[in-house]
């Protein structure tokens, strides 16, 4: 998964100016998926610019139901404030 992610998110290519990407990969209820987000500061503020997720999730019976859970769990983990503190 992680190879198909960075493949499909042009992992290696170059950015514009000003934007970068990052890459995670997990696995949960034995689904794996991994992640790429590309990203640009905007007012000093993170913006996410696109996200690509590649998915081995078994047999799928409802392929947009499937679809729709990752990109739930994308925004949701986008949303998650930080419990990090400034020391």
């Amino acid at each position: 998964m992680l190879e198909l992610a960075a493949d499909k998110a042009g992992w290696g290519s170059p950015l514009p100016e000003g934007r970068a990407r990052g890459i995670a990969v997990a696995e949960s209820f034995g689904s794996f998926v991994a992640q790429v987000a590309e990203v640009s500061l905007e007012d000093d503020r993170p913006r996410v610019r696109r996200v690509v997720i590649a998915a081995d999730v078994g047999t799928v019976v409802n392929p947009n139901r499937s679809s729709r859970r990752w990109k739930g769990a994308m925004v949701y983990g986008l949303s998650a404030r930080s419990t990090a503190r400034s020391r």
